[in-house]
């Protein structure tokens, strides 16, 4: 107070004590904040106008004070640095008049002003928004909302060549969800942006050469292709809806990837992204089948075999001579699969190979065809004699391959070898009949089930017992 002139002192003394009779703690932290010049002011004009400040406003004004200091800890109070002491002085003036309560403060604003004093802390519900606005700000919700822009400036442009900042402005939009992994997104931009400018014949070139030139970017399809080992499984499905859509830009880079590749589980991971690709694979695939790498010709055959064009077979018939057998086997197996009688004749050929290996291999494949001789073939060594340890395995592997072919006209002679008594061997004889047990499950119920009671009423317990669990799988009772 002694630092205060003389009409500051005289017009608080006069004018203001009164109202702070019962607010001397709200007294103590308003006015050391405010600077002379404001409060001689304020309270001179609203003396001159015989005015006065509410108690309920001082009340307000005390609890605002303790939750700025709580909040505030440790910081000193400044004066807003947008307003100058003059304009602060002239709002501080309204605050004092509007708050006038015999002229300007109807009844039911009076109360509100009670419920405010009287709370136990202040609230304040449109602060619960700030959070939300806040998150608008972020730099995923512009990116993401900038992308929509683009995206539907683009679709109302339709086909029409897209200036070179919408093509730059969707291709960082596409870097971004990328970068994110948010493939669903990529995918739907794609096929909306795909469908609106592709309506017409007209527009393809134009829009190839523009927009969709994006997603046949190098880089683009590299950071797609990487993303799978960065993302794993559970965005896969995402990733190769993605390729799908886009097609063929990835076939290429998938091949050179799928031979490069050291790891077998990714290897196999291009291979099932390049069969989701369809027929567009299968020039690009043909072309690749002189490469020196024997497993990536295997697997360029497993493709092409899976797209189920028979259209193929001329190209892989130079493959018959190819010097590694996996390559081989594989040959054979898309040669049986399309009924090529170029297939038939070499298993025939190599099923009376000396080489035992050689022979088993053409008997696996044997069970794949519908061939007459071949199933001949495989019926005259199961009448051959002897169990040695070569004929054995050709047995049992001619018995499987029978059963894979389900021709009934073959169960007489499994019939006939279950009957047979045999006093040398033994172990290999059992070997051999429980093997044909097993595989007349394969053949019609009905006429294989006559041979598996025969065997439950007069074979050896172990026969008899197998027998009867397959008469319980193909549906049948021993009774």
């Amino acid at each position: 107070m002694q630092s205060l002139n003389y009409n500051l002192r005289k017009t608080f003394v006069e004018r203001f004590f009164s109202s702070f009779s019962h607010n001397t703690d709200a007294l103590e932290k308003l006015v050391p904040n405010l600077s002379d010049d404001i409060i001689i002011d304020a309270l001179e004009e609203n003396t001159n106008k015989e005015l006065y400040i509410p108690p309920n406003i001082l009340d307000i004004l005390k609890r605002l004070k303790k939750n700025s200091a709580i909040e505030d800890a440790g910081q000193t109070d400044e004066l807003p640095g947008s307003l100058s002491e003059d304009e602060l002085a002239e709002k501080f003036k309204v605050i004092f008049k509007e708050d006038e309560l015999d002229r300007f403060v109807p009844l039911d604003y009076q109360k509100i002003l009670h419920h405010v004093v009287a709370a136990e802390t202040l609230s304040a519900p449109e602060l619960s928004q700030v959070h939300q606005l806040e998150e608008t700000l972020s730099a995923h919700s512009v990116n993401m909302h900038l992308m929509s822009v683009v995206v539907d400036i683009i679709v109302r442009r339709g086909g029409r060549g897209a200036p070179p900042y919408l093509v730059r402005g969707l291709k960082n939009c596409c870097r971004y969800l990328i970068s994110i992994g948010d493939f669903q997104a990529l995918s739907d931009i794609y096929k909306t942006v795909s469908e609106k400018t592709l309506l017409s014949s007209e527009n393809r070139n134009m829009a190839k050469s523009g927009i969709l030139e994006i997603f046949a970017d190098d880089d683009f399809i590299g950071e797609v292709l990487d993303a799978s080992s960065q993302w794993g499984k559970e965005k896969d499905f995402y990733i190769v809806d993605l390729i799908k859509r886009v097609g063929s830009p990835f076939v290429e880079p998938l091949l050179d990837r799928m031979a490069s590749e050291e790891d077998r589980t990714l290897r196999y991971f291009y291979l099932d992204l390049l069969g989701e690709l369809g027929t567009i694979v299968r020039e690009p695939a043909i072309k690749r089948l002189k490469d020196n790498r024997w497993f990536l010709v295997r697997n360029l055959i497993m493709l092409l075999r899976n797209l189920n064009d028979p259209s193929i077979l001329p190209s892989l018939h130079s493959l018959l001579d190819h010097p590694h057998p996996r390559v081989r086997h594989e040959l054979m197996q898309t040669l049986i699969k399309f009924n090529d009688p170029v297939a038939e004749r070499i298993i025939l050929q190599e099923m009376d190979s000396p080489d035992t290996g050689r022979c088993l291999k053409a008997i696996a494949l044997a069970g794949m065809t519908r061939n007459r001789m071949v199933s001949q073939k495989l019926l005259g060594f199961l009448k051959q004699r002897g169990l040695g340890k070569t004929v054995l395995p050709i047995k049992k592997a001619s018995v499987h391959a029978l059963g894979e072919i389900g021709d009934p006209s073959a169960l007489p002679t499994l019939q006939n070898i279950l009957k047979s008594r045999i006093f040398f061997r033994r172990h290999a004889a059992t070997s051999l009949k429980l093997e044909i047990i097993a595989s007349l499950r394969k053949y019609p119920a009905g006429e294989a089930s006559p041979i598996l009671k025969g065997v439950t009423s007069s074979g050896p317990q172990l026969l008899a017992d197998n027998a009867q669990t397959v008469m319980k799988d193909i549906g049948f009772s021993s009774s």
